[in-house]
């Protein structure tokens, strides 16, 4: 059987379909992977359109308020109330803070109190 390509284009394209398929065979796992976290980072940037990241506070921020805040539970564990105050990154401060208590109706978040002090 001869595989006969009339145009430039076409080769390029059949090659690159080859080579992509050569790729998921030896490659599955790492494939699905790359494509995942291609996707998630496509996501998130559609998801945080209009925000600005913050480094000294590892957040982003939505570009347009001018009042920011933080959600906070277990997953922080102890949280120097004071220190968070004082943080300033071009004018910008975090003014308030939603505390997480409960998950469903039974558990407490462990370090509510301690938080929440």
């Amino acid at each position: 059987m001869q595989l006969r390509i009339t145009s430039r284009k076409k080769l390029t394209a059949l090659l690159c379909a080859l080579g992509l398929i050569s790729i998921v065979a030896i490659y599955p796992r790492q494939t699905v992977y790359f494509f995942y976290s291609t996707a998630i980072q496509i996501k998130d940037y559609i998801h945080f359109y209009g925000y600005r990241p913050v480094k000294s506070f590892a957040i982003r921020i939505p570009a347009n308020y001018t009042i920011h805040g933080i959600d906070v539970s277990r997953w922080q564990e102890r949280i120097d109330w004071q220190r968070v105050a004082k943080m300033r990154d071009n004018g910008i401060r975090l003014q308030f803070a939603f505390i997480k208590a409960t998950e469903g109706e039974k558990l407490v978040d462990p370090y509510f109190r301690v938080t929440g002090n």
